[in-house]
Formats: structure tokens, C-alpha cells, sequence
């Protein structure tokens, strides 16, 4: 992935503000960007320095999870 430093920050930067006021336990992220090695861990680091507390799991449907709750809408 060019780059993923960058994507890491800004996501965390512009998601944290959304999501502090939930606290939410864990936040679960699937897709093809998932599957980039330090990706998960840069993320994580992006937002632990931003004072999140929440963990980042991989999703378990993995590249099928947007297809699976797409379905699950109809």
C-alpha cells in the first residue's frame, strides 16, 4: 500500500472526534485494505495516540464482509 502512514493518520485524525463518545470496546474493520500487512497495527497506533482505548480487530468475513451486510439489508 503507497504510503499507508498517511491513510492511517488522517483516519485516525478524522474518525477518533466520532467515536470517542461511544468508548466503543473494539472497532472492527474489513475490506481489501485489511489485508496490507502493518496496516492494523499503524492504525491502532494512530488511534491510541489520539487517546481511543478501543482495539482494531480485522473482520472475520475478511474482502466478503461489505457483500455479507450489503445482503443482510434485504
Amino acid at each position: 500500500m503507497p504510503d499507508d502512514r498517511k491513510l492511517t493518520n488522517f483516519l485516525g485524525e478524522k474518525l477518533s472526534p466520532l467515536l470517542m463518545p461511544f468508548d466503543p470496546e473494539a472497532i472492527v474493520i474489513g475490506g481489501g485494505v485489511m489485508e496490507h500487512r502493518r496496516f492494523l497495527h499503524r492504525l491502532q497506533a494512530a488511534f491510541k495516540a489520539r487517546g481511543m482505548k478501543a482495539k482494531i480487530r480485522r473482520a472475520t468475513l475478511r474482502k466478503n464482509a461489505v457483500a455479507v451486510g450489503a445482503a443482510l439489508l434485504f
